[in-house]
């Protein structure tokens, strides 16, 4: 309503409430001068140490959701019911991508007239994502000022799925389903880096 716009006072489309990043590097204790296999010697003790585990952990809530509706001469919003819209979040993983939020507490309203909805919904967000992605590095010095790293990466190492936000306009035939992901599956690739 372009006539009472404090009546669009919400959340941002792109609120985050929760957050969480842990990144980690750990220096092995194999090899030469270190606490395990400190004594080898030759080409042991090059396989064994210069050994680095690394990892991020992200994980976050979903974005709030955005609710659409075609509605002949009037507003682009539902009705809702009053009822709340959240669902069980403890059912089947199938059952929440056909049905993340209940569809039944909207209701298209009539032509010429504007929907009760907010700008975002208060109780529903979108799918959370978790992540972590590790890597293995393997420090070798070749000359005084020469370093050679191999790295084995890993992104989204347990290839867990990230589920896009579920279909918000009402009237689609897909309406509150998820049928899209976002990021990558596992990928893993190998790399060399010299450091001068």
């Amino acid at each position: 309503n372009w006539h009472n716009l404090h009546l669009e006072r919400s959340l941002s489309e792109m609120d985050i409430s929760q957050q969480l990043n842990i990144s980690y590097v750990w220096e092995l204790p194999f090899g030469p001068k270190r606490r395990f296999l400190s004594g080898t010697r030759g080409l042991a003790a090059a396989v064994a140490g210069g050994w680095q585990l690394n990892g991020i952990m992200s994980r976050r809530t979903g974005f709030p959701l955005v609710m659409s509706a075609s509605i002949t001469g009037g507003g682009n919003r539902p009705n809702s019911t009053g009822s709340s819209a959240a669902l069980d979040q403890s059912r089947p993983r199938q059952e929440q991508i056909q049905r993340w939020f209940e569809t039944n507490r909207f209701i298209l309203p009539p032509a010429y007239s504007l929907g009760n909805v907010g700008r975002v919904l208060p109780d529903v967000r979108g799918p959370s994502l978790t992540n972590l992605d590790m890597s293995l590095f393997r420090n070798q010095k070749i000359f005084e000022r020469l370093n050679a790293q191999f790295r084995f990466e890993y992104f989204n190492i347990f290839n867990t799925p990230h589920f896009w936000m579920p279909n918000t306009a009402m009237g689609s035939l897909q309406f509150g389903q998820i049928n899209a992901t976002s990021g990558l599956p596992r990928v893993g690739q190998v790399g060399l880096k010299l450091v001068f």
